[in-house]
């Protein structure tokens, strides 16, 4: 590489929209410059060209379907340390530049209609993904060539990892050397109404503990509710007829929680023609409770089989809040 020298002892100041600061530092005093047109990385005093990923325009667009968006592959190069900043030399002005996490693919996670999750498949490992924004960086022109910018990080070092910078449509990739967390530099492909997006690992750890915790609560419902069927049902009679009986029975003497019990499990409420419903018998006896419960589970308020109806039968015991209860439920007068 043919380069040129430039011995500056400006101070530039370069803006790096990280977390909403603002970073001033002194440009080195020695840098090298390129004398063609690209993208370079100075490492160490090392003046190194970045590589236009080939797959920068589907990373740009993003969201693609059947595996566009993925990186396939890195370009490999690496700098020892986070001490780096960045020249370009461009024919058009451009306007900044965006600095983004890479991260590793892990799991893809498919999402439902109704929105849930329905599928978590692990992904085939060496696949990438430029997944989240690191940092914005400004231009600051290097004052003995205004088609030459310069951009900077601060002080202090990116940490390790793998890293995209975009420059108008290309994406550059590099790394930074050094032990990396996993959990921050890994991605999962999220696909949502056929649209697919990416989400650091730790993001979707926590929602997948959410829907498992929410599941595991609902299945543990659910267990309740079976063992609390399985000991009503040692407890009432066995047959369906004996269990009718038993609900006019506990309709006709108010007791509340037969009525409850019996039905949870299935025990029809509609009666039978010669020994009457279980609503009529709670009309005409006056057992206010037991008339809610009947019609809040589908009691035909409307049922003369018996030779009259619940409404005629709770205005000839003469409870009014009984009658009134009939009537919005839609009895017919």
């Amino acid at each position: 590489m043919n380069t040129k020298r430039l011995y500056s002892s400006l101070t530039l100041c370069i803006v790096l929209l990280l977390f909403g600061h603002t970073v001033c530092f002194g440009a080195p005093q020695k840098t090298q410059l390129p004398d063609y047109l690209g993208v370079f990385a100075v490492s160490n005093g090392k003046l190194i060209e970045l590589q236009k990923h080939p797959q920068s325009l589907s990373a740009v667009i993003g969201g693609g379907i059947g595996g566009m968006d993925i990186l396939k592959s890195l370009s490999g190069i690496q700098f020892p340390n986070g001490n780096v900043h960045f020249i370009v030399y461009s024919q058009s002005p451009t306007s900044g530049a965006l600095l983004y996490k890479i991260g590793n693919i892990r799991k893809q996670i498919t999402y439902s209609l109704t929105g849930a999750i329905d599928k978590v498949d692990d992904f085939d490992t060496g696949f990438w993904s430029i997944f989240k924004e690191f940092g914005a960086l400004r231009i600051s022109p290097v004052p003995e060539n205004p088609t030459m910018m310069v951009r900077g990080l601060p002080k202090s070092d990116l940490p390790p990892g793998n890293y995209a910078l975009r420059i108008a449509d290309g994406f550059y990739d590099f790394s930074v050397a050094g032990k990396t967390n996993p959990d921050e530099w890994c991605a999962d492909r999220v696909i949502k109404m056929l649209q697919v997006g990416y989400v650091s690992c730790a993001d979707t750890d926590l929602e997948l503990a959410r829907v498992n915790n929410e599941r595991a609560m609902q299945q543990q419902k659910e267990a309740e509710a079976f063992r609390e069927r399985q000991e009503l049902e040692a407890r009432l009679p066995k047959g369906e007829a004996e269990r009718v009986t038993a609900l006019i029975d506990a309709a006709k003497n108010g007791d509340a929680r037969m009525v409850n019990d019996l039905i949870k499990v299935g025990t029809n409420i509609a009666g039978d023609s010669r020994r009457g419903s279980p609503l009529g018998w709670a009309c005409k006896n006056g057992h206010e409770d037991i008339v809610e419960v009947l019609i809040s589970n589908g009691a035909n308020v409307n049922d003369d089989s018996g030779g009259l109806s619940p409404l005629r039968l709770a205005k000839l015991s003469g409870n009014n809040s009984i009658v009134q209860l009939l009537i919005k439920a839609g009895a017919r007068q």
